[in-house]
């Protein structure tokens, strides 16, 4: 069990017909599918949004930065200095 959730799993649970007596362990088992699989979708769904907000931010970032650079007075650099060695 310590696999659930990780890779898909299959359980099988025998349990009698005439004796409801562990029948509250099977109810448990699919209560905790359901709460694992809503967790998941939890999950997923915070990554989702992460990345998206990442993405935005990353964007404004640069917009930022390629305004700064367009701003920037120009500097007359002598190019043969840069071959001259």
């Amino acid at each position: 069990m310590t696999s659930w959730g990780t890779r898909r799993t299959t359980a099988f649970f025998i349990i009698s017909d005439t004796d409801t007596t562990y029948n509250f362990i099977v109810a448990l088992t699919f209560s905790l599918e359901r709460l694992m699989h809503s967790i998941k979708h939890n999950c997923l769904e915070a990554a989702i949004l992460f990345a998206i907000q990442y993405q935005v931010n990353t964007a404004v970032s640069y917009s930022e930065l390629i305004a700064r650079i367009n701003s920037a007075p120009l500097k007359k650099v002598n190019p043969t200095a840069l071959t001259t060695r």
